[in-house]
């Protein structure tokens, strides 16, 4: 061994304890660690084995996951690192890219003993005994974090909520020897799970917990950090289009779990799974449009356009359109420059109020619009269900519950649909949706949940056949009910 290599081992490697990370991104990288920061790499370089840190967004979390590899890769031996997400998209465009431009930052003498690879890297010098891999987390191939087995072992899950419990399950054999080391990080947006539990279970007394949020407050608690490197900006515009009481601002801002609500139709942990799960739309399915046509000054009219298990594109809304013709002209223009391919086979569309004008001129310019009143009776329930918007809503459900779907990031969406409640209104013990009306309190007093409703309009052509039976799509569906919801 080297002098240079001896030296560099003593100044920042096991024998120099916890205070040998914090030293080498210092000086090798040049960068000042934040408080919590620093703890986590105290805690990864000393004794401590199971680490987890629940984190608002955008606290530097990435770098230092990135720090503590390198500081594995430079001073570790013989090692192997194991690194997951839940996302292709974490990984390639999170987390790899911050290790490697981490490693560009390193002395040349440093970076030319290792070999950055795609998914990989690797000591030169003994590629087989001192290695990082950096693999997606999928149900289906849980090995990601499994089969490490070497005197120095880290594992490391960025996004860790979203990780599937197999993953982890498959990880603990990794952790048999008295230097393996897992760090598990992320935004804690499930209430539930492995990760849930590091924190909030009754594991979490053998967890090494760092809390970091990005306002402080009765919910930070002891040992909560408050992160200087999210913008005052963004807390408030999370919290002033949100509120308080709102899961993306205590997700998002605070760094604590999605609150749990019994009533809520929709879990909020599924809608997110869903924002960046990666699976690929199913192509043979046909395109549907929801139409939610706006009835008063405050309300927005909406098109969601679904293909099978994919939401394609973020939900169009247009403000102050409570005339009937300007709704069919936007509609009408999305249809236009829609390519022939993509055109959906049904236009689904809330009759109630302005809407039934829409839904006919729509059919009368020959596109596949339909009317649908969502208080007329359930199509295929009618024990369980009060009417046909709750029907509607847990398809909705379903459609999320089944985890194989994907819709685009967008929060305004997000807390639509996991803010509609149910309750049971009767002694019948039938289900109900609660109207728009009472649905206001739960997003904005002055907002409605048009995207929501929009979206759940996608599943009403199953409903409409089940009533009606086949048909041509020029023939209208007649709606007899006069209640409004």
């Amino acid at each position: 061994m080297s002098t240079a290599l001896s030296d560099f081992l003593v100044k920042y490697g096991p024998k120099a304890g916890s205070a040998g990370p914090g030293l080498m991104v210092r000086e090798v990288f040049g960068a000042e660690p934040d408080d919590w920061q620093d703890e986590l790499l105290s805690a990864y370089g000393g004794s401590e084995r199971q680490i987890s840190v629940e984190s608002c967004h955008g606290p530097g979390k990435t770098a230092v996951l990135s720090w503590c590899i390198w500081h594995q890769m430079l001073t570790r031996f013989p090692q192997r690192t194991s690194c997951t997400a839940p996302t292709g998209g974490q990984m390639e465009n999170a987390l790899l890219p911050e290790v490697k431009s981490w490693g560009r930052r390193m002395p040349e003498a440093l970076q030319a003993l290792f070999d950055v690879k795609t998914d990989r890297i690797v000591l030169i010098a003994n590629p087989d005994d001192s290695f990082a891999s950096f693999r997606t987390a999928r149900p289906e191939t849980p090995e990601a974090l499994a089969g490490a087995h070497a005197p120095w072992i880290l594992l490391i899950a960025d996004e860790a909520s979203g990780v599937p419990g197999p993953i982890f399950e498959s990880a603990l054999g990794s952790m048999t020897g008295s230097m393996a080391t897992i760090i598990l990080a992320g935004n804690p947006v499930r209430s539930s799970g492995f990760f849930f539990n590091s924190q909030h279970g009754e594991a979490a007394s053998r967890w090494k917990r760092i809390h970091v949020t990005a306002h402080a407050g009765p919910h930070c608690g002891d040992g909560s950090y408050v992160s200087n490197r999210v913008s005052k900006e963004f807390a408030d515009m999370i919290r002033e289009e949100y509120g308080e009481e709102s899961n993306p601002y205590r997700v998002r801002v605070l760094g604590r779990p999605p609150k749990t609500d019994e009533d809520a139709i929709i879990p909020f942990e599924w809608v997110e799974a869903a924002r960046e799960r990666d699976v690929k739309p199913n192509v043979t399915a046909a395109v549907v449009w929801g139409v939610d046509v706006a009835r008063s000054g405050g309300d927005l009219s909406a098109v969601a356009k679904r293909q099978g298990n994919a939401l394609i594109e973020p939900i169009k809304t247009w403000a102050a359109l409570n005339d009937i013709m300007l709704v069919v002209g936007v509609v009408k223009a999305e249809w236009d420059k829609t390519p022939e391919i993509e055109k959906p086979a049904e236009i689904l569309v809330d009759v109630i109020g302005l809407g039934a004008g829409v839904a006919d001129r729509l059919v009368e310019l020959g596109l596949p619009a339909r009317g649908i009143n969502v208080s007329e009776t359930p199509a295929l329930d009618t024990s369980r269900f009060r009417n046909l918007k709750t029907e509607l809503w847990y398809a909705a459900r379903d459609w999320f519950g089944k985890r194989d779907c994907v819709i685009p990031k967008d929060e305004k969406f997000q807390q639509e649909i996991t803010a509609q409640k149910y309750q049971i209104i009767d002694s019948s013990g039938k289900i109900t949706a609660l109207p728009k009306d009472k649905m206001r309190q739960h997003i904005h007093p002055r907002r409605s949940p048009d995207r929501a409703d929009a979206f759940v309009l996608t599943f009403a052509s199953n409903a409409a056949t089940a009533i009606h039976g086949k048909w041509a799509w020029k023939t209208p569906i007649k709606r007899n009910l006069k209640s409004i919801v």
